[in-house]
């Protein structure tokens, strides 16, 4: 089942809805969340997020990198406490 939080960061002037990705690998203080026109991946730790310019049509993990308009801001502290009540979801991983 797919966990989301609701809230905003950065430049965005209205909160939106953010699906959760399940954590892969060793970071367990980061999250990868998705909206319709945006990804960040946050750093609960930290507070502090990369988010993707939100243009240019389809937001993935490409849109993460600076090279492709990503910026670093800092995430708001309601969306840090959804985030941080949740439950980490493991992705499923399968050896072929």
């Amino acid at each position: 089942m797919f966990q989301s939080v609701f809230g905003k960061m950065g430049p965005m002037r209205k909160s939106v809805r953010w699906t959760v990705c399940p954590t892969v690998g060793n970071h367990p203080t980061e999250r990868i969340i998705q909206s319709a026109s945006r990804i960040a991946n946050v750093d609960l730790a930290t507070g502090m997020a990369i988010l993707s310019d939100g243009k240019g049509g389809h937001q993935g993990f490409m849109k993460l990198q600076p090279f492709a308009g990503a910026k670093v801001v800092e995430c708001s502290p309601e969306l840090l406490d959804q985030l941080n009540e949740l439950q980490p979801q493991e992705a499923p991983v399968r050896i072929v």
